[in-house]
């Protein structure tokens, strides 16, 4: 495996493995004395209620992912996030001090470039961005296209900055498209393909609601970009959002996946948003200095030397 003939050729001090590979490589570097991790991204650990012997999408039995998640070969579990690591401890029965919340970092470019907040023009006739890839299932946007076609207060524009699934050929991307016609919403909806980082951090900053739609997801960096941007966002209950988030009105949760739940959050969204301008700039700043690479790294640290 890659891993493996990396790990002879470079000797490193320690190996990172990633869930696709740890069944393999963890057990051969823990015989070789080799310090190991093992990166828990929360999804792939989610039991299938049909069939709980296996994993989601996988196809491994639980003893399987046990046998890692119990450190009997993994040196120390890193997790993507705090709801990850609740994950392993109580529904993997690992224990506490075997798992570190490592986290992800957000794209440097979030973190640096100079915070510009929305003006607050009256009355206040919001704009709207949404980002990330085009995949219905995942992220229901043709919920959120609905709950704006239902809105009575006034709104400008739904920036979408993303692209079709790879694997659907761009089909969902037209459906939706065709979605946003039938509302009749083309005229104040604009596509913009995926773009650089530069250019998500401008249109961010152009738009003070940012529409996060999202039924699973193992972190949800948009949401954590958004807000380093200074946006108010309107998101759903995945991954460690309402955890980390719980004492912040600017990033407002939607009950559910409906266009019901889309339409209650985006009018509370635009209902508070002159009262929470003046703190977007305390939280943005939180952001930037808790989820930037170089805070991961500083907890990387601290796991090495707890190993």
């Amino acid at each position: 495996m890659r891993t493996l003939q990396l790990a002879r050729q470079l000797q490193p001090d320690h190996v990172c493995c990633f869930s696709r590979e740890a069944g393999l490589v963890l057990p051969i570097l823990r015989a070789q004395g080799r310090p190991a991790f093992f990166y828990l991204a929360s999804p792939e650990l989610t039991p299938l209620p049909r069939s709980p012997g296996m994993l989601l999408q996988r196809g491994l039995h639980q003893s399987t992912i046990l046998d890692i998640l119990t450190a009997r070969n993994a040196t120390r579990i890193l997790s993507i996030s705090a709801s990850a690591t609740e994950q392993a401890r109580t529904y993997w029965h690992v224990a506490a001090d075997r798992v570190v919340t490592l986290g992800t970092g957000i794209d440097n470019v979030f973190c640096t470039v100079p915070l510009q907040m929305h003006t607050l023009a009256q009355p206040f006739v919001p704009s709207f961005i949404s980002v990330g890839r085009i995949n219905l299932r995942q992220k229901p946007l043709e919920q959120a296209a609905a709950a704006l076609s239902s809105l009575s207060v006034p709104w400008q524009a739904w920036v979408i900055v993303g692209a079709g699934s790879f694997y659907s050929g761009g089909k969902e991307e037209d459906q939706l498209k065709e979605w946003i016609q039938r509302l009749r919403l083309q005229e104040r909806t604009v596509f913009t393909g995926q773009l650089p980082a530069q250019e998500v951090v401008a249109q961010f900053q152009q738009h003070p609601i940012a529409l996060l739609p999202s039924r699973y997801e193992s972190f949800f960096l948009t949401v954590y970009e958004a807000v380093a941007c200074g946006c108010v966002v309107v998101t759903n209950d995945v991954a460690n959002i309402r955890s980390y988030f719980h004492d912040v009105p600017s990033v407002i949760i939607a009950h559910d996946s409906s266009w019901e739940a889309y339409r209650a959050a985006i009018l509370q969204a635009i209902a508070i948003y002159p009262e929470v301008l003046p703190t977007l700039p305390t939280i943005a700043q939180r952001v930037r200095a808790e989820c930037g690479w170089s805070s991961v790294a500083d907890r990387f640290e601290q796991a090495l030397q707890c190993a």
